[in-house]
């Protein structure tokens, strides 16, 4: 705490004596540790990856790669943003492949490694491929800007939306703008079916998360698209039932207390 706050006030030389405190302090617990333990422990694999953490944590400087974020969470990385609000997330990448019209999730992928995003462009639509099956085909892809020099190879029309849309006709104008329907869905899975904050553990439980938020979201949107066919069913029978009162009573009150 003391290093962010030193940072943020730009005073780096007390950072750096923070860093430097907080590394002898770590280094003193874990040589107690070591020499507490007997030499069974000690050659266990739990001590050999204890071991593991406590070298990348101390041997870790501002341009080294594969940073320990975690302890309890090995595999957390850093992703950059780029937005001036939230320029970090930790966690990890998740590729969503939805529908453009009914903002279905056709599949939901989660990547280790910080991928390119457009890297990941092949291996999301193979695996949405897989699920269709022969019920459907991928003609169009709408992919933002992140997705530029993609990996897919495919018979689908990959089409990148640019920032500005001015020398497109209408038509393809409107397609191109149903590409922001994907924002909403991503908002919608991490807020509504806890896809912003994972409880599972490993990498494992990272896929198993994504394919679960993904599933709640199109349940989701099965039961609003139910609940609304319901809602007019019911309305059906109550315009039929008043109708079939009107024409039993001559008297309009006693319809209305009837329906």
């Amino acid at each position: 705490m003391k290093y962010s706050g030193y940072v943020h006030a730009k005073q780096y030389k007390r950072a750096g004596k923070a860093v430097k405190k907080m590394k002898t302090k770590m280094g003193k617990l874990y040589r107690s540790i070591e020499r507490v333990l007997p030499e069974e422990l000690r050659n266990s694999d739990e001590f050999q990856q204890l071991k593991l953490f406590y070298e990348s944590l101390w041997n870790r400087s501002k341009k080294s790669k594969n940073k320990l974020y975690s302890l309890h969470s090995p595999e957390v990385e850093c992703i950059s943003k780029g937005k001036s609000h939230k320029r970090y997330e930790f966690g990890n990448k998740v590729g969503f492949v939805g529908t453009l019209k009914k903002n279905f999730i056709l599949s939901c992928k989660s990547f280790h490694g910080n991928p390119y995003d457009g890297h990941t462009l092949e291996e999301n639509l193979c695996e949405a491929k897989t699920l269709l099956g022969s019920n459907g085909t991928i003609d169009t892809i709408l992919v933002d800007l992140g997705y530029r020099k993609h990996n897919y190879r495919g018979d689908a029309k990959v089409h990148v939306v640019p920032r500005s849309m001015k020398k497109f006709k209408v038509n393809f104008k409107r397609l191109l703008k149903r590409r922001s329907c994907v924002e909403a869905t991503i908002g919608h899975t991490k807020r509504d079916n806890r896809m912003d904050r994972n409880y599972l553990k490993g990498k494992e439980g990272d896929k198993a998360n994504a394919i679960l938020a993904a599933s709640g979201h199109n349940l989701r949107l099965i039961l609003a698209f139910l609940l609304f066919f319901l809602k007019k069913f019911m309305d059906n029978i109550a315009k039929k039932l008043a109708n079939f009162a009107n024409e039993v009573f001559l008297d309009k009150k006693y319809a209305k207390i009837y329906v």
